[in-house]
């Protein structure tokens, strides 16, 4: 599996439940985050079929995402899904969650 993008979650005010919830992707590739253990741990893995937005976002970067001998994080322009990451930002995950 490959590294995710972040992903804010905004619940929405006059529904509760996971259907009601909004996700805000950024597409910006100046804009572009790491996404966290956490963010992985509360992904939706019960469906992946395209299309990979919204909750189904963090499933698809982590199946298509691909490693990079460029420095950086940035959309997969190849593939058309999923992210490209540099040595850097696979240093940066291993250091923040203390792996090898």
């Amino acid at each position: 599996g490959g590294l995710f993008r972040s992903v804010t979650v905004t619940p929405s005010k006059r529904l509760k439940g996971k259907k009601n919830r909004k996700i805000n992707v950024t597409t910006d590739s100046k804009n572009l985050s790491l996404g966290s253990l956490e963010e992985l741990s509360k992904a939706r893995r019960s469906v992946l079929d395209p299309p990979w937005e919204g909750q189904n976002l963090i499933p698809g970067d982590v199946l298509w995402s691909d490693p990079s001998k460029t420095s950086g994080l940035s959309p997969n322009k190849e593939r058309g899904i999923g992210l490209v990451w540099g040595p850097d930002v696979t240093e940066a995950f291993l250091k923040k969650y203390q792996f090898k």
